[in-house]
């Protein structure tokens, strides 16, 4: 999470560089239950990873839950997949490259740990980059 999705559009603007990208399955962890105990700075480091607040909106859901005393309380609760968070950035990945490939790297139990993108910001090359590309992610 230390690459602010600023330098990846700017990665992406120069259409001449081809990028490795790890991506850590670990951000799910500064996803709080609920939004409320989400610290402020987990807030802000998520928007600068993901470029925008557009990760909240997918995240997390708007509930009722009935209180006999209180009456009803609206809560915003986490609900999404360990995957999910992955797929968002995939998508913008996609939105910025035109050509994205991944794999997922899992530990000795098949959980996933990271995933690992190679992205071609040259449209030019990137048929090529990501035959090449694709042949190292599934020959790992």
């Amino acid at each position: 999470m230390q690459v602010n999705w600023s330098t990846i559009e700017a990665v992406a603007a120069t259409k001449k560089l081809d990028v490795w990208i790890l991506f850590p399955f670990s951000v799910n962890r500064l996803l709080s239950r609920t939004a409320e105990e989400m610290p402020i700075d987990h807030v802000q480091a998520l928007n600068r990873f993901f470029g925008s607040r557009e990760w909240f909106e997918r995240f997390y859901r708007q509930t009722v839950q009935t209180n006999i005393f209180f009456g009803d309380e609206l809560q915003i609760e986490k609900a999404c997949p360990l995957d999910s968070v992955a797929k968002l950035y995939e998508e913008k990945l996609r939105s910025l490259f035109p050509d994205v490939a991944s794999k997922v790297l899992r530990n000795s139990h098949n959980q996933p740990l990271f995933q690992l993108f190679f992205v071609a910001s040259n449209p030019k090359g990137s048929e090529i980059a990501l035959r090449i590309a694709n042949h190292i992610l599934h020959n790992m």
